[in-house]
């Protein structure tokens, strides 16, 4: 699960890197090649490679599944497995947090390119917007959503169409529907997502709970820092996802799994 987790953050940053979409790229030194073949290229190379580390970790995982059937539960055939598969397993996972902690510390953001992206989309995102104020002006759900989708999918200026349209216009004004297109209501919590996701990690790790809503001080920051904390985010996403089942994650700065 934890190796997992990087390699979710890793992928989504291999598919924003993509030149297509071009919101955001790893660190690229002066100097340093992309593609072999295709000089104008800057591939993601370390994002890609703690994806494939996090392939090497869950095949670990399989091995000690199959450490589980033993003769009378008395046989020893799982030691040999488990000297490999713990000291690999906990070496890989270490370095892949550092290489993760390297490449968001370098990131380079292209808010401009997501603008770009939102605004080709004719203000698309914004139909769920639109169909939930219909909605509660009265109209029936599945009425609500055809008249939203035959202008979404035509293409165009998603507003001018709904302003233009008789039935959209009887239930909602062009003031008040221009009220909906309006970015911030999809950013409203952006601060507070950050802020739960950087300055905490939760339970057995003691740095934030989240049913008494206790907060810390924001961690240290700097690369080294920024690679402690991902190390404790990770790790409290991993204690939450397993419903706080893995009590084992209270050791993991003694053996190592999580520095101090």
């Amino acid at each position: 699960m934890l190796a997992g987790t990087c390699e979710r953050v890793a992928v989504e940053i291999r598919h924003l890197q993509r030149t297509e979409v071009g919101e955001v790229a790893e660190p690229f030194a002066p100097g340093q090649k992309g593609s072999s073949a295709m000089p104008h290229k800057r591939n993601p190379v370390l994002a890609e490679n703690v994806c494939g580390l996090a392939r090497l970790v869950r095949a670990h995982a399989l091995a000690a599944l199959e450490d589980m059937a033993l003769w009378h539960e008395r046989d020893i055939s799982h030691s040999s497995v488990e000297r490999v598969i713990g000291p690999d397993a906990t070496i890989v996972v270490d370095f892949m947090l550092a290489r993760l902690a390297e490449v968001i510390e370098g990131l380079e953001v292209r808010p401009e390119v997501m603008r770009a992206n939102l605004e080709r989309l004719g203000a698309a995102i914004f139909s769920e917007q639109i169909l939930l104020a219909l909605v509660r002006r009265g109209v029936a759900r599945d009425q609500a959503y055809r008249w939203v989708q035959r202008h979404a999918l035509a293409g165009g200026d998603l507003q001018a169409r709904l302003a233009a349209d008789a039935d959209v216009a009887s239930h909602l004004p062009p003031a008040e529907l221009a009220v909906l297109f309006d970015m911030r209501h999809h950013l409203r919590h952006i601060d507070a997502l950050f802020a739960r996701a950087l300055e905490a990690a939760v339970g057995p790790l003691g740095l934030l709970r989240l049913a008494d809503q206790e907060r810390v001080p924001l961690l240290p920051r700097g690369r080294v820092a920024l690679e402690e904390r991902l190390r404790l985010v990770v790790a409290g996403v991993l204690h939450v996802g397993a419903g706080g089942l893995l009590e084992p994650l209270r050791d993991m700065p003694q053996r190592g799994l999580v520095r101090g």
